[in-house]
């Protein structure tokens, strides 16, 4: 793909539109990222001889680009014990950074880079989050490490969150190696980090393309992630994108190009329910992941404190992003935006 991201003024903008030599001149544009029985709900078995999972060896040898938060290479998700060499088409590199060096890769997780010029752009004119930012691949978020696990991680026994669910943690691919494009912050990810993530992983010769990130629909010429993704199309590597959280309102499916596979949630069958009492009587239905610290101490009367706005990290109860002084020792009611 050729072409350049760059801050203009308004009338910088028309004279490119008229220019014969330019095809299209289309403004940054923010995503968000989307969202662990896949394999069983697809009636696939990791010990049935002749079936499509075992067959195709678990992706064993394919490459599985990822675009996202970034990665946590210490996550035994990413343990390459049992994985074959890096390929020899691989031209992907390990891009050190903050907390990140080149000893963070193996044979599971062969490359990482992270891409923020468009992020940092749009940043100087919104307000600042109060949440630590790794500049380089490394993950603050979770997203990131959660889908490239989902994609391509070795089995992990016994895994679970806070003591919930309990069992073994599995990717659709295990034998596959992952490469990681960190392109989504925590104030979003921006078209033109994408495109250019998109753009050095077909040279770097992933295999397999997966973006869980996305925007309510927009024709195909104006969308940045189905002209990148025509493009990976043309050099034989299938791209896989999420179809959003926008739902179920019609019209809602983001990355609908007839050359993207678009992957969606049918049931959701579990739930971390969360039942607060008033003291008038009234009860809040809610999720929550705090495990309690046993009956006694949950059922204690607790002021309640309302948690909305501000920044990111705060609607995530996030370390640091809520001030000590008024949720210390009381129960956070929050709305996310």
């Amino acid at each position: 793909m050729e072409g350049f991201a760059a801050q203009l003024s308004a009338f910088e903008v028309e004279m490119l539109k008229k220019s014969h030599e330019v095809v299209a001149v289309r403004p940054d544009r923010r995503f968000d990222i989307h969202t662990t029985y896949s394999y069983k709900f697809l009636g696939l078995s990791p010990t049935r001889e002749g079936g499509a999972w075992m067959e195709t060896g678990f992706g064993r040898g394919s490459i599985i680009g990822l675009l996202d938060t970034g990665v946590w290479p210490e996550s035994p998700s990413f343990d390459d014990r049992g994985m074959p060499p890096v390929p020899r088409k691989w031209k992907g590199i390990c891009q050190e950074g903050q907390d990140f060096n080149a000893s963070s890769c193996n044979r599971k997780l062969i490359g990482a880079r992270y891409f923020s010029k468009g992020h940092r752009v749009a940043s100087l004119t919104s307000s600042p989050d109060t949440v630590v930012e790794y500049v380089s691949p490394r993950d603050s978020h979770g997203h990131g490490t959660h889908t490239a696990s989902t994609a391509g991680g070795v089995p992990v026994p016994m895994a679970g969150v806070l003591g919930y669910g309990a069992g073994e943690a599995r990717g659709m691919a295990p034998g596959a190696h992952i490469a990681i494009y960190k392109v989504c912050w925590f104030s979003g990810c921006y078209s033109s980090d994408i495109l250019a993530a998109m753009d050095v992983a077909i040279r770097d010769g992933v295999d397999i393309l997966s973006l869980s990130l996305g925007g309510f629909p927009v024709p195909l010429y104006e969308d940045t992630i189905a002209i990148g993704s025509f493009r990976a199309m043309e050099h034989g590597i299938s791209v896989i994108c999420a179809a959003g959280n926008n739902g179920p309102i019609q019209n809602s499916v983001a990355n609908e190009a007839p050359w993207i596979a678009t992957i969606g949630a049918s049931t959701l069958d579990r739930k971390f329910p969360a039942i607060v009492r008033l003291r008038n009587g009234k009860f809040l239905y809610g999720e929550s992941m705090y495990p309690g610290k046993g009956h006694v101490a949950a059922e204690k009367e607790l002021e309640l404190v309302y948690i909305t706005g501000g920044n990111k990290g705060s609607e995530f109860c996030l370390r640091g992003s809520l001030p000590k002084a008024k949720v210390r020792g009381k129960m956070g009611f929050v709305t996310a935006a």
